[in-house]
């Protein structure tokens, strides 16, 4: 079996039930509403994620079921965390601009000063915004590279480092 539940692999299914419950409550506590339908999508994506992963994965094809496996666990925590996100910003609390602005002044960053570069330089804001873009397509690449390399730890490290990462950030 190529993908038998480690460690990592609780954690990250505890992490992702617990952000669904979170999220649950979050959603009747505010009176939020999420609309059936924007469910469907990313559950049918993940279902047909999970019924690939098995096939492969009793096929003894480890490569392939551990890409897929990735991408699941990063295809169900992800839509998980936005609802969270959104459920936390419209929950009215305290902005924390202030704190961050002294912050940055502390490690020499002025967000004014960088505001008016970038309106100086509307090609590089462009460029920029390009990368950064370029997120949602550099995750499932790095599970994939790090599924066909074979090597599941660095693969089960990453997508929990990033699952923590996420949360943390939710938390601020």
């Amino acid at each position: 079996m190529v993908h038998s539940f480690t460690r990592d692999s609780r954690l990250k299914i505890a992490l992702i039930v617990g952000v669904i419950a979170i999220d649950a409550a979050l959603i009747v506590a505010q009176d939020l509403i999420l609309p059936p339908s924007h469910l469907i999508r990313p559950l049918a994506f993940a279902a047909l994620l999970a019924v690939v992963a098995w096939y492969y994965q009793r096929r003894r094809v480890e490569t392939f079921a551990m890409c897929l496996v990735g991408l699941l666990q990063l295809i169900t925590f992800t839509p998980a965390y936005t609802v969270l996100m959104y459920a936390i910003a419209a929950s009215a609390r305290p902005l924390v601009d202030a704190q961050l602005v002294r912050l940055d002044a502390v490690c020499g960053v002025h967000l004014p000063d960088i505001v008016e570069f970038m309106a100086r330089h509307p090609q590089l804001r462009t460029a920029l915004a390009m990368i950064y873009n370029t997120l949602l397509y550099q995750m499932p690449l790095l599970v994939i590279v790090l599924g066909f390399r074979g090597d599941r730890r660095p693969l089960e490290q990453f997508v929990l480092r990033f699952m923590i990462a996420a949360l943390v950030t939710a938390l601020f």
